[in-house]
């Protein structure tokens, strides 16, 4: 089990290093998007597991490093993949238009 401090609003929590690093994307891709959420991790405070939320929005500093101790376990798997979906329906669709819809048939009349 990895560790991270995550550095948030004058604070401190421990979270699991793969938690820090997606939330981190997360927090990037809503920075982009101009948009906002609240995401709910396991942490620890105080050496013991609570469920803390955290807002992340485009003004929100955060930052991730290395943590050491005797704490207990925070990972969660599906927790990362919850949040690396969030990331993916913030990204830009590519819009493809069907065959059918080209414009073939479009007379131009340039006054000539």
């Amino acid at each position: 089990m990895s560790l991270s401090e995550l550095r948030y609003a004058g604070g401190t929590l421990i979270v699991d290093d793969d938690i820090c690093t997606a939330l981190f994307a997360y927090a990037q891709a809503l920075a982009a998007a101009g948009s906002t959420d609240v995401v709910s991790v396991p942490s620890i405070v105080d050496g013991v597991r609570v469920e803390s939320s955290i807002l992340l929005a485009a003004t929100a500093q955060i930052w991730c490093s290395p943590a050491s101790g005797p704490y207990p376990d925070v990972a969660d798997a599906d927790l990362v993949r919850d949040i690396q979906s969030r990331i993916e329906l913030l990204q830009p669709r590519a819009t493809t238009m069907p065959p059918s819809a080209v414009a073939d048939d479009i007379e131009l009349d340039f006054g000539f």
